[in-house]
């Protein structure tokens, strides 16, 4: 019998990634708008703060960071939709909740931002050669937003899937 999307773990543990940036942007003034339906949708949510009516598109990933390079990524599909959505004025605002042991942090940046070529250690980013079907960004193009509680911490690894440890 074939999983139900919202019944998967990956499905659940980004859940708890968004309500966790939800949380955050309610915290910090903004209205958060949601997908009214559980389909494919262009970008997780949309805010908008109540006093001075600044806009964000963003998009949250529960990712944790690469081992064995300063990267975390996204899906080519993805780095592609948020491109096109660029290109029609539409600047997605990316976060990544990252349980890494070396980060246990949010971080966020602009697709805009990620756009820009550089060079870290000698890997050009953003990339695509590393990882199969993923489009990588070394983490210092990132802001720091702050570190994961242990709670939020406890809850992300309910939902790991990971089969081996981190590095």
């Amino acid at each position: 019998m074939k999983n139900n999307f919202n019944e998967l773990k990956q499905t659940k543990k980004g859940d708890v990634g968004e309500n966790i940036i939800n949380q955050m942007l309610k915290e910090k003034g903004y209205t958060v708008y949601s997908p009214s339906h559980t389909e494919g949708h262009l970008f997780d949510n949309f805010a908008i703060h109540n006093q001075t009516f600044k806009q964000l598109f963003f998009e949250t990933k529960t990712y944790a960071r690469m081992n064995k390079f300063e990267a975390n990524g996204i899906d080519a599909s993805d780095w592609k939709k948020y491109n096109e959505l660029l290109g029609v004025g539409i600047d997605i605002l990316l976060f990544f909740i990252d349980e890494h042991p070396l980060q246990q942090s949010i971080y966020c940046a602009k697709i805009s931002e990620l756009q820009e070529q550089k060079k870290v250690n000698n890997i050009n980013y953003p990339n695509q050669l590393i990882a199969k079907n993923k489009v990588l960004f070394s983490l210092d193009s990132f802001r720091y937003v702050r570190n994961i509680t242990e709670k939020e911490l406890v809850e992300i690894k309910l939902y790991n899937q990971r089969n081996y440890d981190y590095n």
